[in-house]
């Protein structure tokens, strides 16, 4: 029987800031400046319990700033389109070499869409099938967080305040935590009690 392990998907399989980054250069090119898109971004993810969702920031921006409705949508539609391969932290050949002994799956949320066209332009659903992603679905969640609690499974994230959290709800489970290159700016890596890689022959160390 094949071990169960979990990924978070913003910041641990897929870079989330250059993500973001670029997606607020498009706001910026279409008529909003780039600190007015990165501001009501942030604004946004607090109004929705820290879960980013992309029509409710368009919503908020109309209620806020004046702008070509029609000239930026068509334009994030391109976007969300286009190769999101340079965004992947891994390579996707290191990654499926890793998770073919496993049974994987992604736990992530925020707006369904938006993390769907993450995952099917990065390429990452060629080696996941949409059964292995959770996305925003707290019955389905639940039930992964009991399996991987009930089989001793492996989950790897790069935040390590909810991994704490976790830590104590699930006591049965091997926690691995993705060092991130911004990482000084959240916690000191130093404080961390469980396993930590920065790539992924690093992390092939604690799976065996």
């Amino acid at each position: 029987m094949k071990k169960i392990l979990a990924f978070d998907l913003d910041h641990t399989l897929f870079d989330t800031v250059a993500f973001k980054h670029d997606l607020f250069l498009l706001f910026q090119k279409n008529g909003l400046p780039f600190e007015v898109a990165e501001k009501t971004y942030q604004e946004q993810i607090r109004l929705n319990n820290g879960n980013y969702s992309f029509s409710k920031h368009i919503r908020l921006l109309h209620e806020k700033y004046d702008f070509d409705t029609m000239s930026l949508e068509q334009a994030i539609q391109q976007f969300f389109t286009s190769d999101f391969t340079k965004y992947l932290l891994h390579s996707l050949n290191d990654l499926a070499a890793i998770l073919k002994d496993y049974d994987t799956f992604i736990i992530t949320k925020g707006d369904p869409d938006v993390q769907w066209a993450k995952i099917r332009q990065s390429k990452l659903n060629r080696i996941l099938s949409e059964e292995q992603v959770v996305i925003t679905d707290i019955k389905h969640e639940a039930s992964i967080w009991k399996e991987l609690n009930d089989n001793g499974g492996v989950y790897i994230n790069d935040n390590w305040q909810e991994t704490q959290h976790l830590m104590g709800l699930f006591p049965q489970m091997l926690f691995i935590l993705y060092i991130r290159k911004d990482a000084n700016k959240f916690y000191d890596p130093q404080t961390v009690t469980i396993p930590t890689f920065k790539t992924l022959d690093e992390l092939k160390t604690f799976m065996v």
